[in-house]
């Protein structure tokens, strides 16, 4: 055969050649309540988990078990655990655990997994293009958690910006699956990913990266400027509030309704509640971020909205 029919017969054996697309790794189901268009689908990916951990009764599936049950402790998911399906993706790694900063790259693990500093506690994925893949072969997904085999305490706020989720980027957070109080960190997450909440909690660091409107007040229902209502009186606060529907509860003048200290800020912004999981993991959801969170829940499972049949199951009483 001369040279140049070899030229042109290459590219087309190449083409009947090309390179497998890497198998999907096993899908076992935790928990299946209905079809994905009226549940809540939960997917969880373990980075740094070695083919020995994930076998049926191995380390990993173990991690799941407490993870998704811890899950299902708080409110509101308390209340819909009949409306999730919770599955988890075998995803081997060839060594365990994860990267201890970000200039180093010594653990071989599929998702490459690591922490921002050997001192940090912002733990992240960096193979971005291979969780999305993994994700699409898996079907619809409201949720992932991406559970890092390590002790170490550390999680993050991640998210699959390419795919979407009712106009708003997948969320993915990342944790440290041996340490509880890392799980809580993605709950809170949740908040800001699932359920567009703000944080709570005071950090000046991060005041020029999310700086306060010039006007109007933030788009957060769990924050709000104290330009932005008015808190001489009980009534007044009634009618300008942001969460003024929870001041017609039975039993709302009881509260006070306003604290300050929210979005990142000691001062001038304030939140509905003393306590809540937006402002301390270890703290459940406020009345506010609570039927928020629930909210979402109704949308992703296709549900109506009924606030007051909410209220009715859920009075102040039960956050006291």
């Amino acid at each position: 055969m001369s040279a140049a029919r070899l030229a042109l017969l290459l590219p087309l054996l190449s083409i009947g050649f090309q390179q497998p697309k890497e198998k999907a790794p096993e899908l076992r189901v935790w928990l299946e309540s209905g079809p994905a268009e009226s549940s809540v689908d939960v997917l969880f990916v373990g980075d740094g988990y070695t083919a020995k951990e994930l076998a049926r009764s191995g380390k990993y599936w173990k991690d799941v078990e407490r993870c998704s049950k811890r899950l299902f402790q708080d409110l509101p998911f308390s209340d819909y655990k009949a409306r999730f399906n919770v599955r988890a993706l075998l995803l081997e790694s060839n060594q365990e655990g994860c990267d201890a900063a970000t200039d180093e790259d010594e653990v071989d693990t599929a998702l490459d997994c690591r922490f921002d500093s050997r001192e940090g506690r912002l733990l992240a994925f960096r193979n971005s293009q291979r969780l999305k893949s993994l994700v699409e072969q898996c079907g619809q997904t409201d949720m992932v958690f991406v559970m890092v085999n390590t002790e170490r305490y550390g999680g993050a706020g991640t998210v699959l910006p390419e795919l979407r989720v009712r106009g708003r980027a997948l969320p993915a957070p990342t944790y440290a699956a041996q340490d509880t109080r890392s799980f809580l960190i993605a709950v809170h997450e949740l908040g800001h990913s699932f359920a567009d909440l703000g944080d709570e909690y005071d950090d000046e660091k991060q005041h020029e990266i999310f700086p306060l409107p010039e006007s109007g007040d933030l788009g957060m229902a769990n924050v709000s400027l104290g330009a932005a209502f008015e808190r001489d009186s009980f009534e007044r606060l009634r009618k300008t509030v942001k969460w003024r529907h929870f001041l017609e509860l039975p039993g709302a003048n009881r509260e006070k309704w306003f604290h300050e200290g929210g979005y990142f800020r000691e001062r001038a912004v304030y939140r509905p509640w003393p306590i809540c999981r937006m402002r301390s993991n270890d703290d459940p959801f406020c009345p506010v971020c609570c039927e928020e969170v629930a909210r979402a829940i109704h949308a992703a499972c296709g549900i109506d909205w009924d606030d007051a049949a909410w209220h009715k199951a859920h009075p102040l009483t039960q956050f006291r």
